[in-house]
């Protein structure tokens, strides 16, 4: 019985992959994006990696599309497995017909072709308007996260562009200091790598994780990278 309602789950999200491949992969392509449903990207920028994603929910009628953006830096202690990876994602939104958005929504789904077709156009119109305008704040990076300071994270949680949550400062912190010094900016970048990792070892303190591999290869990955040799 378990086995017949994986498979179930399983064969009901190959359908609806095979509905966003069928009706939108070709638009992606057109649009420079790679990939195939749920995930597609495109590489367009240095050092960042820009993501659609588009999750339905198991059992349920309704899937939800978010944006993001993962880091790809390549200095000596970067994150392994450099992409598109649970630890490199720093940015994530969701994404209505209206806007981008904080806050959790969810597209309908319907048991008719036509229907769906249609939600499928109104989907890619969402992407196309508001989706692509949110990623193109990106397209000059890193000159638009320049004017944040370290202490900007000692006055209370910094949103992105000032206008949406990131809920791992963490991250965004550890983020800002590979940005700074991809331009060779050190002196910045020790700052925000000292206070990424004051938070992050805050957040695990109580913990019992301190020999815990994952976690000490993300505390190295907060650090300065070694240049000398």
């Amino acid at each position: 019985m378990t086995l017949f309602i994986g498979l179930k789950k399983m064969n009901d999200l190959i359908i609806f992959n095979n509905l966003i491949n069928n009706t939108l992969k070709e638009k992606f392509k057109d649009s420079g994006w790679s990939g195939t449903s749920p995930v597609f990207y495109k590489k367009d920028i240095p050092n960042v990696i820009k993501s659609i994603e588009i999750r339905k929910l198991i059992n349920q009628d309704i899937f939800s599309c978010y944006l993001k953006i993962y880091s790809s830096f390549n200095f000596s202690n970067s994150m392994k497995g450099r992409g598109i990876q649970p630890l490199n994602e720093i940015f994530i939104v969701g994404l209505t017909p209206n806007k981008v958005t904080d806050d959790a929504y969810y597209w309908d789904l319907s048991k008719h072709d036509d229907s769906n077709s249609k939600q499928m156009d109104l989907f890619w119109e969402a992407i196309i308007s508001h989706g692509d305008a949110f990623f193109e704040n990106f397209n000059e990076f890193p000159s638009s996260f320049l004017g944040i300071k370290p202490e900007d994270f000692l006055k209370g949680t910094v949103q992105l562009f000032g206008t949406y949550e990131v809920y791992n400062q963490v991250a965004y912190l550890n983020f800002l200091k590979e940005a700074h010094i991809a331009c060779n900016d050190t002196i910045t970048a020790a700052a925000f790598s000292e206070l990424a990792i004051d938070r992050f070892l805050k957040n695990i303190e109580g913990k019992n994780v301190a020999q815990n591999k994952e976690y000490k290869s993300y505390l190295n990955s907060l650090r300065m990278p070694n240049t000398h040799g």
